[in-house]
């Protein structure tokens, strides 16, 4: 790759690439990622002169990534087969999340979700307030959040 770069003088970059790293001699080779580039270095004239290399070594990202990946294939493949779906909820940041085999699962119509969260603050509400004399302190909790 070097001498490809020297000669058309075009940078070349690589991301989470495979290598195989020997510490030293007769010790077995240890599977290695790294990012790197191959920058030309040019003279005044626009002739490559030479080439700076950067590198990082990114192994643990590359295993991380690997074992995500494969996580995400099992969870994918266990909610194909539960034929329930999957719903998630991030209450910090008022985000919930369903597929359509859920929805199916559990009867919802396609606009039967739009605010899935206003019956829980809603609920919330209730629970916080304060006990006022006199007040009834049940309340209806509607599906549009009201």
């Amino acid at each position: 790759m070097p001498d490809e770069v020297y000669q058309t003088g075009k940078p070349y970059s690589a991301s989470g690439s495979r290598y195989a790293f020997k510490a030293s001699p007769g010790e077995p080779a240890t599977e290695r990622y790294v990012d790197f580039v191959f920058q030309p270095i040019t003279g005044s004239d626009g002739a490559v002169r030479g080439i700076l290399v950067q590198g990082a070594d990114v192994t643990s990202r590359a295993i991380a990534d690997q074992a995500l990946s494969l996580n995400r294939a099992r969870l994918d493949y266990a909610t194909r087969l539960s034929g329930i779906g999957f719903w998630y909820c991030d209450l910090p940041f008022d985000e919930l999340e369903w597929d359509t085999r859920f929805k199916d699962h559990f009867f919802f119509g396609p606009n039967e979700l739009r605010n899935p969260l206003a019956p829980i603050r809603a609920a919330a509400k209730v629970i916080a307030s304060p006990n006022v004399e006199g007040r009834n302190d049940t309340a209806e909790l509607r599906s549009d959040g009201v």
